[in-house]
């Protein structure tokens, strides 16, 4: 949406107005537009004629400077409504033209004077009814324009108060509320104009597009039908819609009011970049190398338009709008460079960050805190808190840059645990969780003090309760607003803030713009940069995060002595079988008997053209072969995979399976498999982490960032470096050898298994790995006191021996289920068990 300001009635009616207010004040508003043109009538055939002329001579300089307006000659219209401004005597004359002037200031963009001009119209208006309203409507706007987000939302809900029934008031406060990361309260604003006006159709649009980000597909849908019901080529309901459709598994639908927007709008960037979107995600290359370009282009497009995003107001806003067409996390999925990646993320960063910045002086700081000397930020107990610009006086690692905080000055016992707090939307049956259990069950408490933050409602589960009984506290503020969040964060007196999210669904990067901690790190849920100048460090390792890519990333890097990637501790002990038993497994999953199974249990939307290429050219070069994949919810992308398979006459050696519990995968997958293919772009992860310690041999072929390295990380750490490689055609050879290598595969399993078994490497050894992420978040802690910001390299310890198996934690978890991860494994929801608190003293 654009903000223009509400344009002012024509001066002839006004005047006639202000004459018949002047001669008759207490009737005129009684008797409506025909009355009153009535009673001109009679007042000039009644002799009237020197009050009219009068009038006519004080408002003659209006329609000149109102025509020059329309022709948008602002600087010519401005001489002539100084003029008329001059020569006005009514009251309601001098409040239209000042409006008037406010709105050619506005398209000057010297918002100062326009605000001026209103606020001088306000002063001269009447205090309360509909024209209070619009000026205070109009204020609002220009704040908004100006980059005021406060000063905007105050404005527009004193409209409201002068009257509650100004609909476009409530528009635009929900919108101003939106653009800020207030969804919640803006969702609120929506309905309530959708009561007064059930078919506005940017209010059910812009209502359904929040609904999505909130998961609630089926209400979005709906509002999208009523707002298409009453225009039907309104492009962001269909796009609104597009989204919804796609979240419900129907892909069909979504590319149906896609290609309608498209149609509808060709030069819509948003339209065309959801399409390209769509068609990444199921497969459909038939235009690959074209949507590649076109890609290339949106985002290029994104960054000129990120460029304005400093300036605040409605440049800020456009900006923000374009940004959020192809996240930074999409573009993972695009073989695009990495440098160009990075400047996504940091545009995205630099548009929240400038969203969220008038916030920032509204955290409220306890004197003793290590931020309390921050500028911007208020301090509890203080009578005034710093007018200061949080964006500038604030730097990177939330101190202010002009003088270092005096860590010193906190008057905690040093000998106190620091306290690290994990935000996450994935607190439940996730790999992420998966993983950080891991941590949880072993890191020293004497140490750290783990505080999570879920930004996702769950429903009672158990692997909450785990969750819950493994932390010091766990927190819901999946319903506050981010400054209510950050206001959570720092009354905790976190230390360390991890953000376990990146630009995945349900993040709320606005928490970590507001920086509520003296130092935050991204860790484990995405691979990819932030580009936040609020986040300093990434957890990484050395395989993974080459030396040659540091600058791929905005973040200073922890490196691991080993995969920032850890097997999760609740697999289970992978089935040992004699040939029958594997051959009868096999059968029982579709999978036929005496053949050589290749498997990627990626989603779909992983795989790209050149990969998938260099499986149909696995196949061809091997015989007595299948690829095993699993089929995507919708059947869309399998429909396209086959397509493409059925053209090199390979079809009928592709097998889909629709489910496989990941206790069956994890337990089983070197039995039903002989050898697993990572995709490249964004390849295998915790997938790859699981299906070795299932014992399962992994080939991957390492590419130029971190989504593509993560399994080169994985192997690296076990000493199977001969089964990464750097070119598709060394990854196809080496799988066509390995297939023809049966006692090469017998070694690397029985390798894997007694690894596993022996905990020899930190990938299998929980709490060696637990004790290596401790050993980061402290080095992180100490170098925020510091106030040096280099890269960490974290030193091994060395292997713990004891056995995690037997550990009564995870001996419980090892048929552990819950939701699904979407596209890839499904879980049994079968013998999951409480933690006893007793085992963890």
């Amino acid at each position: 949406w654009t903000l223009p300001l509400v344009p002012p009635l024509h001066p002839y009616n006004q005047s006639i107005h202000n004459l018949l207010n002047l001669l008759f004040p207490r009737r005129i508003c009684a008797m409506g537009t025909a009355g009153a043109m009535l009673l001109l009538c009679l007042l000039v055939c009644s002799g009237a004629h020197a009050a009219k002329c009068a009038a006519g001579e004080k408002i003659g300089f209006l329609p000149a400077g109102q025509d020059l307006m329309h022709k948008e000659k602002w600087s010519e219209a401005l001489v002539c409504l100084k003029r008329a401004l001059k020569d006005a005597v009514f009251s309601g004359d001098r409040v239209r033209i000042l409006q008037m002037l406010s709105m050619c200031y506005v398209q000057l963009k010297l918002y100062d004077k326009a605000i001026y001009f209103l606020r001088e119209a306000i002063d001269e208006a009447p205090t309360e009814g509909i024209e209070a309203s619009i000026l205070h409507m109009n204020l609002g706007q220009s704040f908004f324009l100006q980059g005021k987000y406060t000063e905007s939302i105050e404005s527009l809900e004193r409209a409201l108060t002068k009257n509650e029934n100004n609909v476009q008031a409530l528009v635009y406060l929900a919108s101003v509320l939106e653009v800020t990361g207030r969804d919640t309260e803006s969702l609120l604003r929506y309905e309530q104009v959708l009561t007064h006006k059930p078919h506005h159709v940017l209010a059910l649009s812009n209502a359904a597009n929040l609904l999505n980000g909130r998961g609630r597909y089926a209400e979005a849908v709906d509002l999208c039908l009523r707002a298409l019901n009453v225009q039907p080529t309104h492009i962001d309901a269909m796009l609104s819609m597009a989204t919804a459709q796609k979240s419900l598994g129907e892909d069909a639908k979504a590319l149906e009011y896609l290609e309608r927007a498209v149609t509808n709008d060709p030069g819509n960037d948003k339209a065309r970049a959801m399409l390209l979107l769509h068609r990444q995600r199921t497969c459909d290359w038939r235009t690959y190398t074209s949507d590649v370009r076109d890609f290339t282009r949106l985002v290029e497009a994104q960054l000129v338009a990120a460029e304005s995003s400093t300036r605040g107001g409605q440049a800020f806003f456009l900006a923000r709008a374009n940004v959020s067409l192809i996240t930074p996390f999409a573009t993972l999925y695009w073989p695009i460079a990495p440098g160009l990646q990075l400047r996504s993320a940091q545009a995205y960063s630099r548009i929240v960050a400038t969203a969220v910045a008038p916030q920032r002086p509204l955290l409220c700081f306890p004197r003793d805190h290590p931020l309390a000397a921050s500028a911007g930020a208020s301090v509890a107990g203080s009578s005034s808190s710093s007018a200061s610009s949080p964006s500038s006086a604030v730097s990177k690692k939330g101190a202010s840059k002009e003088s270092k905080t005096d860590v010193s000055a906190n008057v905690r016992d040093p000998s106190d645990p620091i306290r690290v707090g994990f935000v996450s939307a994935d607190f439940g049956n996730h790999p992420t969780t998966h993983m950080l259990l891991a941590f949880l069950q072993h890191y020293d408490r004497s140490k750290i003090e783990v505080h999570l933050y879920s930004l996702y409602k769950h429903t009672s589960s158990l692997w909450l309760d785990n969750l819950v009984a493994l932390s010091h506290a766990m927190t819901d503020i999946s319903v506050l607003t981010p400054l209510q969040a950050s206001q959570r964060i720092v009354d905790d007196r976190i230390d360390v803030l991890l953000d376990l999210m990146g630009y995945t669904e349900r993040t709320q990067p606005e928490i970590f713009a507001l920086q509520p901690a003296p130092v935050a790190a991204s860790f484990l849920g995405y691979c990819g940069s932030t580009g936040s100048e609020s986040i300093a460090y990434t957890f990484c390792d050395q395989m993974t995060c080459p030396q040659a890519q540091y600058g791929q990333y905005s973040e200073k890097m922890v490196l691991l002595p080993h995969s920032y990637i850890v097997a999760p501790p609740l697999a289970p002990v992978p089935s040992t079988r004699n040939a029958s038993g594997t051959m009868a497994l096999r059968e029982k999953q579709g999978l036929p008997r005496g053949k050589f199974v290749f498997c990627s249990l990626n989603n779909l939307n992983k795989i790209d053209p050149g990969i998938f290429n260099a499986w149909m050219d696995i196949l061809n070069r091997t015989t007595n072969t299948v690829l095993w994949l699993v089929q995507d919810s919708s059947g869309a992308a399998k429909k396209r995979l086959v397509a493409v398979a059925k053209a090199s006459g390979l079809n009928n050696r592709i097998i889909f399976t629709k489910k496989i519990t990941r206790h069956t995968l994890l337990q089983d997958v070197g039995n039903l498999c002989d050898l697993y293919l990572d995709t490249h772009l964004v390849g295998a992860h915790t997938m790859a982490a699981e299906v070795l310690a299932a014992g399962l041999p992994l080939v991957t072929l390492a590419g130029p960032n971190r989504c593509a390295r993560v399994a080169a990380g994985v192997l690296a750490s076990v000493g199977l470096e001969n089964y990464i490689t750097n070119s598709i055609a060394e990854y196809t050879t080496r799988a066509v050898a390995l297939a023809s290598a049966p006692t090469q595969l017998a070694t690397t399993r029985t390798q894997l298994h007694l690894m596993r078994r022996q905990q020899s490497v930190a990938l299998f050894s929980p709490a060696t790995y637990a004790q290596s992420i401790e050993d980061g978040l402290l080095a992180v802690h100490a170098a925020a006191s510091r106030g040096s910001w280099e890269h960490i390299v974290v030193p091994p310890r060395g292997i713990d021996e004891d056995g995690f198996e037997d550990m009564p934690v995870f001996a419980s978890l090892t048929a552990a289920g819950g939701e699904r991860e979407e596209g890839e494994v499904e879980d049994d929801d079968e013998d999951v068990f409480r933690i006893d608190p007793a085992h963890l003293h």
